[in-house]
């Protein structure tokens, strides 16, 4: 789903299309080949703490307006790390659970 919906956002030009994976596998690959830039942060190496640490580090060199997670771990991430961004939207996803989808303003 987060491959194909990179996909179908690269129509706009005016989207600076930026993707974080936990692991470096398929969907960093198939992402790297849209020529959409990915940042692999590892989760079989590091704690989950490290991988918050990590990913803040990322938002402060990469201005965001809109997060978009998927999965339980991904959201907790998102919004955690997220946390110290004025105005950031976050689009939360839960895959598996029917009619679960969340929007946090």
């Amino acid at each position: 789903m987060a491959f194909q919906l990179l996909k179908g956002l690269m129509v706009y030009s005016d989207l600076d299309l930026f993707a974080i994976v936990l692991n470096n596998e398929r969907l960093a690959e198939a992402i790297k080949e849209l020529g959409i830039r990915v940042k692999v942060v590892d989760e079989s190496r590091i704690s989950f703490y490290n991988i918050l640490l990590t990913i803040r580090k990322i938002f402060r060199k990469h201005p965001l307006d809109i997060i978009h997670s998927h999965r339980y771990k991904e959201n907790i991430l998102s919004y955690l790390s997220s946390s110290f961004i004025p105005g950031v939207k976050l689009i939360s996803t839960q895959h598996g659970k029917l009619g679960r989808s969340l929007i946090i303003k």
